[in-house]
């Protein structure tokens, strides 16, 4: 009878343990916080006063561009740097070290397909160079602060019902790393954009 209740009390902490895990790879998304056209009310990179700065941000996203051959395939390289350097930016610390990462985002036709989702790129600054850790796209963001370090959370539209979710960490030696990623349904036209409904997806490397 020890035995049994031995083993029930084992099993009943893994069900608790089970439940905590579960629980705490939850992510609850304050929907109602995401900045549509986020980066449309901006400085422009163009703006920098540092010269060199500027000019090493616009080679850094010129370069990440370039790579995008579906999208930037027939576009000559005096096109992308001007793209580039119209991009919005913003310095934001996403992993934590007290040293801010670089956010640049793209709008208007050149950059965004159609349905509006535009091109976004986050840069970790290394002396006079800007390597890249994530190259996105994203209808709506925002930086989630709640938990113990920053996340960034893209939301990309599909149609007026549909969209995709993904949450982003970054550590201090490496790209961003995918941590969530969730088909978003909105529901019929009537209640749109009210209480959506999130689906979980495989997780994919980040770029």
């Amino acid at each position: 009878m020890k035995a049994l209740s031995r083993i029930s009390g084992v099993i009943l902490a893994a069900c608790l343990l089970g439940l905590s895990a579960f629980a705490q790879n939850q992510f609850h998304w304050q929907w109602q916080k995401m900045e549509e056209d986020s980066f449309w009310q901006r400085p422009i990179v163009r703006q920098i006063k540092n010269i060199s700065t500027m000019q090493a941000i616009v080679d850094a996203e010129v370069k990440s561009m370039r790579a995008d051959k579906e999208f930037f395939g027939d576009t000559m390289d005096a096109e992308l740097w001007d793209l580039a350097a119209n991009e919005s930016y913003e310095w934001v610390d996403l992993d934590g070290d007290g040293i801010p990462e670089l956010i640049t985002g793209g709008f208007g036709v050149d950059q965004c397909g159609g349905t509006g989702n535009c091109i976004l790129q986050v840069f970790r600054h290394h002396g006079k160079s800007f390597e890249l850790l994530l190259y996105s796209r994203e209808e709506s963001m925002m930086i989630d602060r709640s938990g113990p370090k920053p996340l960034l959370i893209l939301y990309v539209h599909e149609s007026l019902s549909e969209g995709n979710l993904e949450v982003y960490n970054f550590p201090r030696n490496g790209n961003a790393k995918l941590v969530h990623s969730y088909g978003v349904t909105w529901g019929d036209f009537t209640h749109a954009f009210r209480n959506p409904h999130l689906e979980p997806q495989p997780l994919k490397p980040a770029y």
